[in-house]
């Protein structure tokens, strides 16, 4: 499986079973490894992501976390970040997945959805607008995968407003983040099934643009409405995978637009 979001790689815990013996202290090396399946399309254990520059059973500092990543094959830095605003431009288009620290007991706990008060590694996936408010969309390890002792109910996309990290943090903070997004090959195609079609500009109900469009055979997409030339598609569209609702794709225009297209309606021509 090649990744092409952050949020669409499988989420990672610290209470997984390849964990032990350091699950109540496997909070970063959790985060590490969450991005380094990203970046490498694949699956590592915990605990062995920990002992490429750790011994057992004891936190990790953001320099040894650093140092695990690099063995995985994905240079990074810990860098000093001095705002959202920052934050946002390395996370937001979610190909650039980056480990923060927050001391948990300023979370409110309708958003942690946990108890732990201390200092905790959240791994920060991607950026966002839902019901019209700015965040991002987060990894939380310290929970089970389905099953165990503590699943996540999110299933490793927890939304944390932009207000709650705002009021967790001290900015300036450290923020372990690769040194490149990754790189994403064009990965599919697809086309859409018939002329007439719903697209979205956003999967939030509050930003999107809903567009009742015709996708014409001179290979341009345009408005139903007033007939305006919307965007070039003479290359059929880049398909990037499904949302996580599987209800829409996720697509590229020629021109370079991101789209979201009802799932109904589009037919993938080539998988990612």
């Amino acid at each position: 499986m090649v990744y092409t979001d952050a949020s669409l790689s499988p989420a990672r815990y610290q209470w997984e079973e390849n964990s032990a013996p350091s699950k109540s202290s496997n909070c970063g090396p959790a985060c590490v490894t969450k991005i380094a399946q990203f970046y490498k399309d694949t699956w590592y254990g915990i605990e062995a992501t920990r002992r490429l520059a750790a011994a057992a059973e004891v936190p990790t500092t953001a320099a040894q976390q650093c140092t695990m990543l690099i063995k995985r094959g994905v240079p990074a830095s810990v860098r000093s970040v001095p705002s959202l605003k920052e934050l946002h431009g390395l996370v937001d288009l979610g190909r650039r997945p980056s480990i923060i620290g927050v001391v948990m007991k300023r979370v409110p706990p309708n958003v942690s959805g946990h108890s732990f008060p201390d200092m905790h590694a959240l791994c920060v996936m991607s950026g966002g607008t839902r019901d019209g408010v700015r965040g991002f969309w987060v990894n939380d390890p310290n929970f089970s995968p389905p099953g165990g002792i503590r699943p996540d109910p999110d299933n490793g996309r927890k939304w944390y407003p932009d207000s709650v990290l705002q009021g967790a943090m001290n900015f300036p903070i450290s923020v372990l983040t690769p040194n490149e997004p990754k790189g994403i090959i064009e990965r599919g195609r697809g086309r859409i099934a018939g002329p007439d079609c719903n697209i979205r500009t956003s999967m939030s109900m509050a930003t999107s643009a809903n567009i009742y469009a015709r996708s014409n055979a001179d290979g341009n997409t345009y408005r139903m409405s007033d007939g305006a030339r919307l965007w070039s598609n003479q290359s059929q569209y880049v398909f990037l995978g499904f949302d996580t609702s599987g209800k829409w794709a996720r697509v590229r225009t020629a021109s370079g637009l991101r789209l979201f297209i009802a799932r109904m309606v589009f037919v993938v021509t080539r998988e990612p």
